[in-house]
């Protein structure tokens, strides 16, 4: 055949199998559709983030494909979060959600790889890349709050970081059928606030898929706030799949038609006409309910708002409705500088519109908290020291000191003994002998200690927040830890998730390595590739290097028995019940079972509803003393009972009565707004503090204050508007810029338990030193020692 010919028919086959090949690689096609790239386009660095693909599927039959977002841990490796999905044939826009871990270094310039790749023959189906969006980055310490309504509610006001310690975010329109499918999707959210107009059927499988509501269950036991706005008709919470987390069944619910709703002192709002009509659902909550908490009543003392403890979370309902056509018929304004979200969230700021705020700031009178961390004292991060108690330094500390002793004598001895002693005894020409000799025996004594002193254990340095639930026994912790595997290689480190009695799910626990600080920069030479299961990231193969890795982990479950990768228990129980005396103050005993002896405890008494010198039921504020054992110390042993007596001898509160703008004094005396304005006030700089009783560790009063971070007395933004102001400041605010007052929270956003603190509840804190992981880690299938701070955050409802 003439070559002419062969060429033609090449030419001619390879143009009908073009087609078939280009349209091979187009049978699937990804994208992410607007909104669905982080929680509604909203990421937190360092957070677990979700990322929904809409899948376009063109094939004729069915495929499984494993679905990858590649990103960089914060060492540098390469991470493969994925998930193995099968893609129905000829269908488009089918849901994917896959789920990752960035880095806290994460910024608009991070690239991330997303694939698509067929599970039977490795090809490669499909690709994208995304960069997050710098305006849709979190910063540090900001407070995520997802609105499902597009309308104001009287939230927009806390959005501008002006009387708070952390600004806030909103995410409006974020309905429930748009929820991630594993709670981890929901982590970087403080709350979740649903109205009827856009939120979603919660009863209607149609409308939310069942593994949204599943993913919704999980992050209210975890510690999410689930805020419910129930409509004036039509709600179907009670009948909804969720209806056993709140606060109230459908026989408790109470319509009734109210012209006075508008004049709540605690609504928040002020009206420009008359009052509309409004049907408000009150609630016939019984006084014995435990866990259940009346937040506010009506004018005729009947509930209106009441919130339950779930877990670590908590569930609210609002019996009015904040977007019925009554409330824009009214034409409220939410002026008041204390309002509903106060009340449901512990906020103690107090809110400004924009045109007060504009009005104090030009009469010299405000200095917005978002202008404070410019100034010499700047945010003080109250997290900043997990990075020094999770570093292992002592084994490479030592090495050092002695590679240092042994270079010296080796310097003093060839430099200034060896050539006068060999001369002294007549072989000088010897010398050379001498040194060789002399190195021989250094670099044996250098070889020999460095294999004896070499660490040959995996080990584990940790800093860990355990909370119990002493009703249920359930534990949550979050654990930032440094794991030490001495070879080279891949180990498996794995955090059990097993079955929850609250759940109908297993836990779902998680390994991750974001890093514990957005400014490290400190990855590997050697950058390696590790994959994690994106739905159930409780397990990874990650590379290990002979040295530490950081890591962070979630867990939730039983921690009272010791099992694998557990090493002892962590019980705590209340002997006998816990119970109030004639005065209301809780009697009892605790005791509990953890590995040592906790120091620094304080207990905090959240008394519920009490009538006030005015005859009105309304909460009261939380009290918190420290107890002291038989010696008069400060300590709880393991096996002794920690008691309560009723009123203790002395005890303080832990945050002043809310004050308004106008009530808020220009020159604070902090130590007088509870404790946590003592703590403020003893506050000096990053990590440091003002003299205190000795019991009183850095770490503890900075947890104390993690812990209640809401409840935190505003920062100092009110200035003397006849202050002529400092001097040695260009914007002469008149603020003292060489003392810090704003406080932030890289890494304990989640950690916050002031919305526990309505309702008759006990929390006591602690912490442990020089203990054991108090949940069950494992490395290479094994359990592994560790060691370093636990602090205990044990909850109990009465």
């Amino acid at each position: 055949m003439p070559r002419r010919c062969v060429l033609l028919i090449l030419w001619v086959v390879g143009g009908l199998w073009a087609p078939a090949a280009a349209a091979q690689q187009t049978e699937l096609r990804l994208r992410i559709e607007p909104g669905y790239s982080g929680l509604d386009g909203t990421i937190r660095p360092g957070s677990w983030t979700p990322i929904r693909l809409s899948v376009d599927h063109l094939a004729a039959d069915d495929r499984d494909v494993r679905f990858q977002w590649e990103h960089r841990d914060e060492d540098g490796d390469l991470v493969i979060a994925e998930r193995l999905v099968t893609v129905a044939r000829q269908r488009d826009d089918q849901p994917v959600w896959l789920y990752a871990a960035p880095p806290t270094t994460t910024d608009a310039t991070t690239t991330w790889n997303l694939r698509a790749i067929d599970d039977a023959t490795g090809e490669l189906l499909a690709s994208l890349a995304v960069q997050p969006q710098n305006d849709l980055l979190l910063r540090d310490g900001e407070s995520l709050i997802a609105v499902t309504s597009a309308q104001d509610l009287g939230l927009t006001d806390f959005t501008r970081h002006e009387t708070g310690h952390a600004p806030v975010r909103l995410v409006r329109g974020l309905s429930l059928g748009r929820l991630p499918d594993r709670w981890h999707g929901l982590s970087s959210l403080k709350a979740l606030i649903w109205t009827q107009d856009l939120g979603g059927d919660p009863a209607d499988p149609l409308q939310v898929p069942e593994a949204a509501l599943l993913a919704l269950r999980q992050w209210v036991v975890r510690g999410g706030h689930l805020v419910v706005v129930l409509p004036e008709a039509g709600q179907t919470w009670t009948s909804s799949p969720l209806a056993d987390l709140l606060p109230v069944t459908a026989a408790q619910l109470r319509p009734v038609t109210s012209d006075t709703w508008a004049r709540l002192e605690w609504f928040g709002g002020r009206r420009s006409t008359a009052i509309a009509p409004l049907t408000v659902t009150t609630f016939d909550v019984p006084p014995e309910a435990t866990g259940v908490a009346v937040v506010q009543r009506d004018l005729e003392g009947r509930p209106i708002v009441v919130s339950r403890r779930v877990g670590f979370g908590a569930v609210t309902v609002v019996g009015l409705d904040l977007t019925a056509g009554a409330v824009r018929e009214t034409q409220v304004q939410y002026t008041n500088p204390q309002r509903l979200w106060h009340h449901v969230f512990g906020w103690r700021y107090p809110a400004m519109t924009q045109a007060a705020a504009d009005r104090a700031e030009e009469a010299n009178r405000l200095v917005p908290s978002s202008r404070l961390e410019r100034f010499a004292g700047g945010r003080i991060d109250l997290g900043g020291f997990v990075a020094s108690r999770t570093a292992m330094t002592g084994t490479i500390g030592a090495l050092l000191l002695g590679a240092i002793f042994l270079f010296g004598l080796y310097w003093l001895t060839a430099g200034w003994l060896v050539q006068p002693v060999l001369k002294a005894k007549g072989l000088g020409r010897r010398a050379w002998v001498g040194f060789v000799a002399l190195v021989l025996v250094f670099a044996g004594l250098s070889w020999g200690g460095a294999a004896l002193l070499r660490p040959t254990g995996k080990g584990v340095q940790h800093f860990t927040v355990l909370d119990y639930d002493g009703n249920t026994g359930l534990a949550r912790a979050r654990a930032f830890a440094s794991v030490f595997v001495p070879r080279f290689g891949v180990s498996e480190l794995a955090v059990a998730s097993g079955p929850v009695a609250a759940l109908p799910e297993p836990a779902g626990n998680l390994v991750s390595s974001p890093g514990f600080d957005a400014a490290a920069d400190a990855a590997f030479i050697d950058p390696q590739r590790y994959a994690v299961d994106a739905s159930s990231p409780d397990t990874a193969a990650v590379p290990v290097r002979s040295t530490s890795k950081r890591l962070r982990l979630d867990y939730l479950g039983p921690v009272d028995e010791a099992g694998a990768g557990l090493e002892r228990p962590f019980g705590v129980a209340a002997g006998g019940g816990i119970t109030l005396d004639a005065d209301g103050w809780p009697t009892g005993g605790l005791t509990h079972t953890l590995p040592g002896t906790l120091t620094n405890v304080r207990v905090v008494f959240c008394p519920g509803e009490a009538f006030g010198v005015d005859g009105v039921r309304r909460p009261q504020v939380p009290r918190v003393w420290s107890p002291v054992d038989a010696a008069g110390q400060n300590r709880w042993a393991p096996g002794e009972a920690l008691v309560l007596a009723g009123r203790p001898a002395s005890y303080e509160d832990l945050t002043a009565a809310f004050r308004g703008w106008e009530e808020l004094p220009a020159e604070r005396e902090w130590k007088r707004e509870g404790l946590l304005g003592r703590r403020m006030d003893e506050q000096r700089g990053p990590g440091e503090f003002a003299a205190g009783p000795a019991d009183r560790s850095v770490v503890a009063r900075q947890v104390e204050m993690l812990s209640f971070f809401d409840a935190l007395p505003p920062p100092d933004t009110k200035r003397d508007g006849n202050d002529p102001g400092n001097p040695g400041n260009p914007g002469n605010t008149g603020i003292d810029t060489t003392t810090g007052r704003l406080f932030g929270r890289r890494l304990g956003t989640d950690l916050d338990l002031t919305h526990l603190t309505t309702g008759r509840r006990l929390i006591v804190l602690g912490q442990l030193v020089d203990a054991p992981l108090p949940l069950p880690l494992t490395v290479d299938g094994r359990s592994t020692e560790s060691n370093g701070m636990t602090v205990l955050r044990w909850v109990y409802d009465f």
